[in-house]
């Protein structure tokens, strides 16, 4: 599977050697737990997830996420998708996000993130996860109730999905943000990531739409520069209740033959400064 370009929550695909069938323990002592997906039938590979999750949380002194029929829909299809169009991202492409997905399962106007992977088992899944702060933090997190899970393969890759979610919880989705893709993650940070979604150029004009997301605790407004050679342009944006910004900014233009924008950000988190940087 070839991972688009998207900043939302999906963890790098990484090869590990899976265990023969039947032949390894688990770490995390649940049934299917270390044996490939693709010898499980779905609600053995959706049991062994959830209970792989239900223990790393119990371990760390929080109750397990309740099992959530509609969330658990909109995860099993999203690793369909995933598998049967050859992709691994948030965004499928047809555009539908987590969000909506989870909207036409019928869960309702919620606060809902999703995390994503590619090991063979639940137990790698997990693990993956864990080498992660975002992804972590969406595993151990206080704020969603409930979740969903589904796993897909195919001859040769296998995925999982878990959505998890609020009912009463805010009304826009949050992802939180990958480790394969351009965004910002610095161990230094705790569980602090920057993403910028993307920045789209309307002709060449130098208007650009800078959609993204923040993970992390306390954050308040987002100064960012965006700059062509000598040209810059520095503005704030507002981060909303959830993490997500989008906003519309005039900028440096870009030649009509292309270029490369290259970004500066900063946010204040707990009181630190901290600093992003790249090409957009």
């Amino acid at each position: 599977m070839n991972p688009r370009h998207f900043a939302a929550l999906a963890v790098a695909l990484v090869t590990l050697a899976a265990p023969a069938a039947g032949s390894a323990q688990s770490p995390s002592g649940c049934a299917n737990a270390a044996t490939p997906i693709a010898e499980l039938d779905a609600v053995q590979a959706r049991t062994a997830l959830k209970c792989a999750l239900g223990k790393l949380r119990s371990d760390a002194g929080l109750s397990a996420y309740r099992e959530s029929p509609k969330l658990t829909s909109a995860a099993q299809d999203h690793a369909n998708d995933m598998i049967a169009r050859d992709y691994f991202d948030h965004v499928s492409p047809g555009g539908s996000d987590p969000g909506t997905r989870a909207k036409k399962a019928g869960y309702p106007n919620a606060y809902v993130g999703e995390i994503i992977a590619g090991g063979s088992t639940a137990d790698e899944n997990i693990a993956l996860w864990l080498d992660s702060p975002p992804h972590k933090t969406a595993m151990l997190s206080t704020r969603y109730a409930e979740a969903g899970f589904g796993n897909a393969a195919s001859a040769d890759s296998s995925v999982a999905v878990v959505v998890v979610g609020s009912p009463g919880g805010p009304s826009k989705p949050k992802p939180a943000a990958p480790a394969s893709t351009p965004c910002t993650v610095d161990p230094r940070n705790g569980p602090v990531a920057f993403c910028p979604r993307y920045v789209k150029n309307s002709g060449n004009q130098g208007v650009y739409r800078i959609r993204g997301h923040v993970v992390g605790e306390s954050y308040s407004a987002l100064t960012m520069t965006i700059s062509r050679g000598p040209l810059t342009k520095t503005f704030t944006i507002k981060v909303s209740a959830n993490g997500r910004f989008d906003k519309v900014v005039r900028g440096p233009k870009l030649p009509k033959n292309g270029g490369v924008l290259r970004y500066k950000a900063s946010i204040v988190v707990d009181g630190r400064t901290i600093r992003y940087g790249g090409d957009l």
